[in-house]
């Protein structure tokens, strides 16, 4: 019940806190179609793949039932600091958590990807492919300038 209500609030709270960043930003409709078409090649290449999708025109559906998914992959991370108590520390609790958290990290991560790219329309897929080509060719010329 609790982590329900937790889960709740932090989901609240991080949607307030887009649609106070969405209307702070106020730019005309044509700078941001300019924006989305070039983005900044440091921006870009820190564009992680739930920033990517959330930059993608969701739906407000969309976007309520992406925040869930991600909240509910963090929530369901093992925690190496159950390995303190209020008097001792397990040190092999803590190796074999942080461990298991890893693997853990790995395998829900592409659980969520999977899970959010099932709710996104052919339009939106295509976008975001296109999105991680761009990452990709900035990286690879970002590789090419430091060896030269």
């Amino acid at each position: 019940m609790n982590k329900k209500i937790i889960l709740t609030l932090g989901l609240l709270m991080l949607y307030s806190a887009s649609l106070v960043a969405n209307t702070s930003q106020m730019q005309t409709k044509e700078q941001e179609q300019q924006h989305e078409k070039y983005p900044s090649s440091k921006k870009q290449l820190n564009m992680n793949f739930t920033n990517m999708v959330l930059n993608l025109k969701l739906s407000d559906a969309q976007r309520d039932k992406i925040y869930i998914i991600i909240l509910n992959s963090m929530d369901a991370l093992v925690k190496p600091e159950d390995a303190f108590t209020e008097s001792s520390f397990d040190k092999q609790k803590y190796i074999q958590l942080s461990k298991e958290r890893k693997i853990m990290k790995l395998e829900l991560k592409a659980q969520m990807i999977e899970t959010v790219y099932l709710l996104l329309s052919p339009d939106q897929k295509k976008e975001l492919r296109t999105m991680i080509e761009v990452k990709e060719l900035i990286r690879q010329q970002q590789k090419l300038h430091k060896h030269h």
